[in-house]
């Protein structure tokens, strides 16, 4: 484990993942609090939970359930800190979780062309307890859903 600048990460994910947002038209953000401090982790498996939850974003906003629709797809990507917690909340404005709590669940029968986005997200769980962090989801109003993941301040 070491201390990782999550401000460095998050800007090299978007620029590795620019052309594929514009590629597929989706509006990318990225927002990263000023002065976020920095996280004690395996710089290389939260690397990879992060990109499982882009992987996992980029495929609900180009869910079916989107074919046709006139909506905007998009995807945030924020970093912040409360007390001794740094988030990180990858949102998107696709389908929302048919059962938020069991998101990371590998065993949930996966949705349309998901099932390897539920693999991914179990993994993305995995990593971060092994990271002394947690994963959660939420579905968002009126659409949308969001994994956020935290992990504790360097």
């Amino acid at each position: 484990m070491t201390a990782v600048s999550l401000d460095e990460m998050l800007r090299d994910l978007e620029q590795l993942y620019r052309p594929e947002f514009l590629n597929r038209s989706i509006e990318f953000r990225l927002n990263v609090a000023q002065s976020l401090p920095r996280v004690l982790c395996s710089p290389h498996q939260l690397r990879q939970a992060v990109l499982h939850c882009l992987r996992f974003a980029m495929d609900a906003v180009d869910a079916p359930a989107l074919s046709g629709s006139h909506e905007p797809k998009s995807i945030r990507l924020e970093a912040s800190s409360e007390g001794g917690l740094v988030q990180i909340l990858v949102a998107h404005s696709g389908p929302g979780f048919p059962d938020p709590d069991r998101a990371f669940d590998p065993l949930v029968p996966p949705q349309a062309n998901r099932e390897s986005a539920s693999l991914g997200l179990s993994l993305c769980a995995s990593i971060l307890r092994d990271n002394n962090g947690r994963a959660s989801a939420v579905n968002l109003e009126p659409r949308g859903a969001a994994i956020l993941l935290e992990l504790q301040a360097a």
